[in-house]
């Protein structure tokens, strides 16, 4: 039994091999119209298009948007390390992507906050 799959393993092996090549072309290189800025910046970043990624998910991360402001700043962050590439933002913009990631309202917000708590009042 051993000897037969030792047999037909490199058979499979060059089977599969040869479909590859169709599958691939099969599948669309194109993101579908109906598919989210989201979806398209992950496109981009799944196909190792850094900037493009970056740029689509630095835009959402300002809009609002948590996932992105996740990956936004880690690829800030890791930019060159990660991705040999320099994706940059200035420190402030940073700040609001990170309290938006881990849903904190951003630090003027807080800071608001804090000047209301000491006064005593409610925020």
């Amino acid at each position: 039994m051993a000897s037969t799959f030792r047999v037909r393993a490199p058979l499979l092996l060059v089977l599969a091999a040869a479909c590859c090549p169709a599958i691939v072309l099969a599948q669309s290189t194109e993101t579908s119209p109906a598919a989210t800025p989201y979806d398209q910046a992950m496109d981009a970043y799944e196909r190792n298009h850094w900037g493009r990624a970056f740029d689509s998910l630095a835009a959402l991360a300002d809009a609002g948007h948590g996932e992105a402001a996740r990956l936004a700043w880690l690829m800030s962050r890791y930019g060159v390390a990660l991705y040999r590439a320099q994706l940059d933002a200035e420190p402030a913009r940073r700040a609001r992507w990170l309290a938006l990631a881990v849903g904190q309202p951003p630090a003027t917000q807080l800071a608001a906050n804090a000047s209301t708590l000491i006064a005593g009042r409610q925020p």
